[in-house]
């Protein structure tokens, strides 16, 4: 009997275990291309909303991936945008993206009650870099950011807009031994944002290289769902 009981325990763990995680809800625009994934245990009202940017030269599936288990537990909607890169030349078009986040956050509202004031941006190396910008450029828009091995804030000329990091929240993680983006740039980034009153908290992951384990992830979702 006690046997029997013991399978019966661990078909149940697998089945929650498979079935947890993200309803793909293909409110998905080809034009602007980008995947809506919302959670099962999805709330009626208020639900926060997470921006993910992918890196450069990776799918924004791929990125939403490194995201979603964590997201999920915290409840979380996510929005992953598919982003060429090589396009982003001037204000435009940064102006253009955040028209397209904009949109599809609309979109996301008229049929889940959202909370506006909750929405977040995060991503890894250039998405990293795109969500601090887009948090400093429109920061009656984004309440905090989460930036993985990205937090150069020269990229996309986000230094220009310094000034608005006062009251947000920006949480930075690097490995030490990144030799794509220098860690030296999440210490400099640190100190900028301070200096204008922004309220940052830097991770430094020993012998990390650009790419950062699930502990980043895990920990950047929690730091933000914890955001008040």
């Amino acid at each position: 009997m006690n046997y029997f009981i013991r399978i019966v325990f661990i078909l149940g763990v697998l089945f929650n275990f498979y079935t947890a995680g993200y309803t793909y809800e293909k409110i998905k625009n080809q034009e602007e291309n980008y995947v809506i994934y919302l959670p099962k245990a999805i709330e009626n009202n208020h639900a926060k909303v997470l921006v993910i940017l992918h890196g450069w030269g990776m799918s924004f599936k791929q990125e939403v991936e490194r995201w979603e288990f964590n997201a999920e537990k915290k409840k979380f909607i996510i929005i992953g945008f598919d982003i060429n890169y090589g396009d982003i030349k001037t204000d435009a078009d940064i102006a253009d993206i955040y028209n397209k986040i904009e949109k599809a956050i609309g979109e996301l509202n008229t049929k889940y009650k959202i909370d506006i004031d909750k929405v977040y941006t995060a991503g890894t190396s250039a998405g990293g870099m795109l969500a601090i910008n887009l948090l400093l450029r429109y920061p009656d828009s984004f309440y905090s950011c989460a930036s993985i091995s990205g937090s150069k804030l020269r990229r996309f000329d986000s230094g220009q807009y310094i000034f608005n990091a006062k009251g947000k929240k920006f949480y930075l993680f690097h490995g030490d031994k990144d030799k794509v983006v220098s860690v030296n740039e999440t210490y400099i980034a640190e100190k900028e944002l301070k200096e204008n009153e922004g309220m940052v908290e830097i991770f430094i992951f020993e012998n990390g290289g650009h790419t950062l384990n699930s502990e980043a992830y895990s920990k950047a979702v929690t730091k933000l769902a914890n955001d008040n």
